[in-house]
C-alpha cells in the first residue's frame, strides 16, 4: 500500500448540556479528522481527539504534529501486514491521539483493499453490543430523571457520576436509583480519582450495601488503587491510571481487579490496543471500551475494539445525543441498549461530512 496523501480538518463539537464530573466540566470537544488516500483512490478516515487534563499531549500540540506528518506521510510505501504497519505507526509520532487516528484511517484502508475484520483482529467480531448510559453529577431529581429517561430507551446499565463535594449527595442519588430499578439495571460508579484514600475506604464500606457492579478509579493514585482492590468486596476499575500499554500491564497482572476501563482514543495505536485486549482474556480480565467525547467517527473504531472483547458486559461508548448542530453526522444507533455491529457500513465513515475543510 501507498498513502499518496494524509489531509486534515479541525472540528470543534458544542455539547448541547455541559457534563460534570467531579474534576471537569465539558461544553466543547476539539477533534481532528484526518484523511489517508491509498494509490487506489480509497480513503481511510480518522480521528484525533486529545484531552489535556488526562495526561496526554495538548489540542495545539496534536494539531501541529498532524500537520507535521501530512508531509512526511507523501508517497509512504507500508507492507500490509499487522507487524508492519504498527512498526511505522509508532515512527510517525510520539503523540498519542496522532497515533489512535493514523492507525484508524490505516484500519479502514485495509478493509477498503480487501482484508477481512478476522486476519487484522484475529477473531469474528460480537454482533451485539451492549452498552452504558452516563449520568454526570447533578440533582437528585435530575438525576433520577434522566435515569428512567435511559431505561425508557432501553439502557440497563448505567454509569453514575460521582464525587461530589458531599458524599451524602452521592449516596442518595445511589440508594434513590436501587429502589426506583430494584435491580433492574446494572449499576456503576465513577469517582474520577476524586475521593483520598481515607475517604475511599469510608464510602466503598457505606456502598457495599449495594449490588453495584464496579467502581471507576476511586483514588487518584495507582498504587493506593491496587490496595484498595485488595480490602474491599467491591469491584473497582483503573480508568485514569491507566494512560499507557504498560498500565494495563500492570492492572493485567493484578490479582484482585478484574475491570479494566480503557479509554483507546487516549492510548494510541488501535494495533497494540488489540494485543492488550488479547492478553486481558487471558488472565481473565474483562476490557471494558470507552469513549470520550469523540464524534462518530471516533467511536466508530471504538466499536471494533469492544466487539473483540470476550464477554457481554456493557461498554462506554456513550450513544446519547450530546452534541448541538454536529458538523459530523451521527450514525451509530442504539436498539434496546445494543448497537448492532452488522448495521454500521464502516465503509462509509467519514465520507461526505458537509462543510469540511481540509487542510494542507
Amino acid at each position: 500500500m501507498i498513502i499518496k496523501e494524509l489531509k486534515y480538518s479541525p472540528l470543534r463539537l458544542n455539547i448541547k448540556t455541559p457534563f460534570q464530573t467531579s474534576n471537569h466540566i465539558f461544553s466543547f470537544r476539539d477533534i481532528i479528522i484526518i484523511k489517508l488516500t491509498d494509490e487506489n483512490n480509497n480513503s481511510g478516515f480518522g480521528e484525533i481527539a486529545p484531552l489535556q487534563h488526562w495526561g496526554v499531549e495538548t489540542y495545539e500540540e496534536s494539531l501541529s504534529k498532524t500537520a507535521e506528518i501530512s508531509g512526511s506521510t507523501r508517497d509512504l510505501f507500508v507492507a500490509e501486514d499487522i507487524a508492519s504497519i504498527t512498526k511505522m505507526i509508532e515512527s510517525l509520532s510520539d503523540c498519542r491521539t496522532v497515533k489512535f487516528g493514523i492507525s484508524q484511517a490505516i484500519l479502514q484502508l485495509l478493509l477498503k483493499r480487501g482484508m477481512d475484520i478476522k486476519s487484522i483482529f484475529g477473531k469474528q467480531p460480537n454482533k451485539l453490543l451492549s452498552i452504558n448510559g452516563v449520568i454526570g453529577i447533578q440533582s437528585l431529581q435530575n438525576t433520577i430523571k434522566e435515569a428512567k429517561d435511559l431505561y425508557k430507551s432501553g439502557i440497563r446499565t448505567i454509569k453514575l457520576k460521582v464525587g461530589s463535594e458531599k458524599f451524602e449527595n452521592d449516596y442518595l442519588n445511589v440508594e434513590k436509583i436501587h429502589r426506583e430499578f430494584n435491580g433492574e439495571i446494572k449499576l456503576r460508579l465513577d469517582v474520577n480519582g476524586k475521593w483520598n484514600y481515607d475517604e475511599a475506604c469510608l464510602n466503598l464500606s457505606k456502598l457495599s450495601e449495594f449490588p453495584i457492579e464496579y467502581i471507576e478509579q476511586p483514588v487518584a493514585d495507582t498504587q493506593e488503587l491496587l490496595i484498595l482492590a485488595s480490602n474491599t468486596d467491591l469491584n473497582l476499575a483503573p480508568d485514569e491510571s491507566i494512560k499507557s500499554f504498560d498500565d494495563i500491564d500492570l492492572f493485567i497482572d493484578s490479582e484482585k481487579n478484574n475491570y479494566l476501563v480503557i479509554k483507546p482514543t487516549l492510548l494510541g495505536n488501535i494495533f497494540l490496543i488489540i494485543e492488550k485486549i488479547k492478553k486481558a482474556e487471558k488472565s481473565n480480565k474483562k476490557i471494558i471500551i470507552s469513549s470520550t467525547f469523540e464524534s462518530d467517527i471516533g467511536k466508530s473504531a471504538l466499536l471494533f475494539l469492544a466487539a473483540i472483547v470476550n464477554h457481554n458486559c456493557a461498554h462506554g461508548l456513550a450513544v446519547q445525543e450530546i452534541f448541538k448542530d454536529p458538523p459530523v453526522p451521527s450514525f451509530i444507533k442504539h436498539e434496546d441498549g445494543n448497537i448492532n455491529f452488522d448495521n454500521i457500513n464502516f465503509s462509509e465513515i467519514g465520507e461526505n461530512i458537509p462543510g469540511i475543510k481540509w487542510y494542507p
